[in-house]
């Protein structure tokens, strides 16, 4: 089964720690879901010269990263109308693409219901291939598309029942090594304060219980 995590790495600078979060997708279970991060972890660890400290996040997936394929969510249970779902819309206005077979991760926004008649909204992340400039149509196009709804609400478990296109949140070109989709980087005064983004043994037992189980 695929699964998302996410890893923290650093490297040391001149005068600062520079942090690094990579999520990636695996296809593992929780009997070897350990063994899988470590192997992984070593290879980029070894291929960025980079230290690996432990894993940030763990979250369900629809799919390896590529076009269609719902790699996480976040959500917003305070925007709770339409009107506050378009707050979190980018401007995408005087973007101009020149693609040729480009990978893009894009963040598409939903107005939501569930089975509580609970009203709230999410950002669900996707990989877009793209080779025209055009890409706003082709966003919404996968937003819309019925399919892809399907996983979002197949990958949730809220009773999410219902999705409203909203438009797009953000989008960066991306390249896919490892299966990773999104690398974040931050300076960090010392080491310490970059561990606390590792989360402890105890709360990843728990969030591998719920990951595991929904799948």
């Amino acid at each position: 089964m695929y699964i998302g995590v996410t890893l923290v790495f650093c490297k040391e600078k001149h005068d600062s720690i520079e942090g690094i979060l990579k999520s990636l997708v695996l296809n593992t279970n929780k009997m070897n879901f350990e063994d899988e991060v470590h192997n992984v972890a070593n290879e980029i660890s070894e291929h960025y010269n980079a230290k690996y400290l432990g894993i940030n996040d763990v979250f369900i997936v629809s799919g390896i990263p590529k076009e269609g394929e719902v790699l996480g969510r976040i959500s917003y249970f305070e925007y709770d109308d339409r009107r506050k779902s378009e707050k979190l819309k980018g401007n995408f206005s005087n973007t101009i693409i020149d693609c040729a077979n480009r990978d893009f991760l894009c963040s598409i926004i939903y107005f939501c219901q569930n089975d509580k008649k609970e009203f709230y909204t999410i950002t669900v992340l996707t990989v877009i291939e793209l080779n025209d400039g055009n890409f706003e149509n082709k966003i919404k196009n996968i937003g819309n598309d019925s399919k892809f709804k399907d996983k979002v609400i197949e990958t949730s478990i809220d009773g999410l029942n219902k999705l409203d296109y909203i438009g797009i949140e953000r989008f960066e070109e991306i390249c896919i090594e490892y299966n990773i989709f999104e690398r974040l980087y931050s300076d960090f005064e010392n080491l310490e304060f970059l561990v606390k983004e590792v989360i402890p043994n105890n709360e990843l037992k728990m969030i591998l219980e719920d990951v595991f189980f929904s799948k």
